[in-house]
């Protein structure tokens, strides 16, 4: 590892149709914000910078709404409908050469300061490639990826199965954190689920 400061960065896919959610992910509320500003803020509260988004269908709109400032940079994926593969392409080639990691997470997989502060920990006081978040026995998210494995994220395929192909080559380097964060194993696809978790997570805010 490298002397000085750890760079942990960020990266967070926003770049989808957000087809069965009949609306965009990145501007659903949380909390009282948009749900993609609440994995900037948490993100950047964790110590990850720079914060790199992607964004492609509906860029405009969701960039109206968003505020991302350095180290937060915004990239826009012109091949989002080829899949969520182009999209951690375009987001890892905009992380920096010398990152010693990087955080990747969705934008409708709202994440915990606490949790990802968890994953850096582990990755520092270890030798792992990778490490994922687990809760009650399952795995979730965001996961971390050392800097060695940026050129990997950078050509990852959705014919070769994307992260999961990162993840299986690196599966003997990979630790798991056990958290007390349910929303590691919550996807916010569906207006039911979205409620769902609102009402679970969010209480008086529903």
């Amino acid at each position: 590892m490298a002397e000085g400061p750890d760079v942990v960065a960020g990266l967070i896919l926003a770049a989808g149709e957000s087809t069965r959610m009949g609306q965009p992910k990145a501007l659903l509320d949380w909390g009282g914000t948009p749900l993609l500003q609440h994995q900037i803020d948490v993100l950047t509260a964790a110590g990850c910078a720079p914060v790199v988004v992607v964004m492609g269908h509906g860029a405009a709109q969701v960039r109206a709404r968003i505020h991302c400032a350095e180290p937060c940079r915004i990239v826009e994926n012109a091949d989002n409908r080829r899949g969520r593969a182009s999209s951690v392409r375009a987001g890892a080639e905009a992380v920096p050469d010398d990152a010693d990691a990087v955080v990747v997470a969705a934008v409708d997989q709202p994440c915990l300061e606490a949790t990802v502060r968890s994953l850096i920990g582990r990755w520092r006081g270890g030798q792992a490639s990778i490490v994922v978040p687990r809760y009650g026995g399952k795995n979730g998210h965001p996961a971390l990826f050392a800097g060695a494995l940026l050129a990997e994220l950078r050509d990852v395929r959705e014919e070769t199965e994307g992260l999961r192909a990162v993840r299986a080559r690196h599966r003997e380097r990979t630790e798991f954190v056990d958290v007390d964060d349910p929303l590691v194993v919550i996807d916010l696809n569906t207006p039911e689920e979205y409620e769902a978790a609102r009402r679970r997570f969010l209480p008086g805010r529903s």
